[in-house]
């Protein structure tokens, strides 16, 4: 999955036919990536990264980190989540507008 992602976040875009799902897909290995690397951060640093730190933490080449559609990745730490995760990542979508995880954004997966 790591490599497929890795594929799709470094792969150029070849036809305009396939626009659309080259940016969705090169969105969710960017949520993938930069997911990883949050849940290593919060390991060696024992807490999740509050909300003015957000991705700023991490030691990254680009910041802010664009989606497929050069929108910044949404962050927020989650206090008490249930779901195994204490933050959520993801994707303002295709339209832009953040939808609070519903419409058409793409939210990394609960691990």
């Amino acid at each position: 999955m790591l490599a497929a992602g890795l594929f799709y976040t470094l792969m150029p875009l070849s036809s305009d036919r396939n626009v659309d799902e080259h940016r969705k897909m090169q969105t969710i290995a960017k949520l993938e990536l930069v997911g990883q690397s949050l849940d290593e951060w919060v390991t060696r640093q024992g807490r999740v990264p509050g909300n003015d730190e957000a991705l700023g933490v991490l030691e990254l080449r680009k910041s802010p980190v664009l989606d497929g559609w050069g929108h910044p990745l949404i962050y927020k730490a989650v206090p008490g989540h249930h779901g195994g995760r204490k933050f959520q990542l993801r994707s303002a979508g295709p339209n832009g507008l953040d939808d609070g995880g519903d419409g058409d954004d793409l939210t990394l997966p609960a691990r």
